[in-house]
């Protein structure tokens, strides 16, 4: 398959102009159209995000700050939360679509986001397969290390016992001759 990843921002730009447009849509009375608008707009920030190329962990903070910003600003402007902030009014047909747009939007930005994070979290973990793999080849080359020095030191030692033998067998030898 091939990488889709983009370093454009023109996505990102055409996501939250429609996002714009669908908030002064719904301003002026055509909410039907700005229910479209802010699906497109989703669907169209959340890709780009996805495929944007930047580091893991501003793509995971790019997520969540979208996210918490396109669901805020949608429910103040649906007066989900403070009927005072409210810019326009949702039929009782369309509100089920604008609850589903918030929460799917809410869900997927943020929780992509964190996973993302998450990922990073665990590859500079001290416990990530990567690190366990690092400290083991580290361990495994301070052993072969030791293995060595013990070896050669084995060597001295046997070394050293078998002149110090000879050495007595010579001594035990000259001793029982002369006497």
């Amino acid at each position: 398959m091939k990488n889709k990843a983009t370093k454009s921002k023109k996505y990102g730009v055409i996501g939250w102009f429609i996002y714009v447009l669908s908030l002064f849509l719904g301003a002026f009375g055509y909410v039907g159209f700005s229910v479209f608008g802010f699906t497109l707009s989703y669907i169209i920030l959340f890709l780009w995000m996805v495929h944007y190329e930047i580091t893991q962990l501003d793509k995971g903070t790019l997520m969540i700050t979208s996210g918490t910003f396109f669901v805020l600003i949608l429910s103040a402007a649906l007066g989900l939360e403070i009927k005072e902030s409210q810019i326009f009014d949702v039929p009782e047909n369309l509100n089920f679509a604008f609850i589903a747009i918030v929460t799917i939007a809410g869900a997927t930005f943020i929780g992509a986001g964190g996973s993302v994070i998450a990922n990073v979290a665990t590859a500079h973990s001290i416990d990530s397969p990567i690190n366990i793999a690092k400290e083991n080849k580290i361990s495994t080359l301070s052993v072969e290390k030791q293995l060595k020095v013990i070896y050669r030191l084995l060597l001295i030692i046997i070394l050293l016992v078998s002149i110090f033998i000879i050495l007595l067998t010579g001594l035990a030898w000259f001793f029982y001759r002369v006497i």
